[in-house]
């Protein structure tokens, strides 16, 4: 079973459309799609709050894959951290980029 989230509600049809659970989390995401349907940098409470409601989703995976996401003039967001990929299944691992 493969499960992808977006804080862009707009991707959840085309996750779907490939045969994947899009996962819900319970947060406001109202502003963070910007110009051209991109995910818009949102503030470091944003994504304390993403990274808190992913830490139980990633808990039931077997393996992760992160978005090389970049913004313009920023450092791209933590959303994984060790810790969340510690409590991972034994055997799990993250496919996550590190740069």
């Amino acid at each position: 079973m493969v499960s992808a989230y977006d804080v862009r509600s707009a991707v959840k049809e085309q996750i779907e459309s490939l045969g994947a659970k899009f996962v819900v989390l319970n947060l406001e995401t109202g502003a963070s799609e910007g110009q051209g349907g991109y995910a818009k940098a949102m503030d470091e409470e944003f994504y304390r709050r993403q990274r808190a409601a992913l830490q139980e989703v990633i808990r039931e995976q077997d393996v992760v894959k992160l978005p090389r996401r970049r913004f313009p003039g920023k450092k791209a967001p933590i959303l994984v951290t060790e810790e969340m990929a510690s409590a991972m299944a034994s055997g799990s691992g993250d496919c996550g980029y590190r740069g």
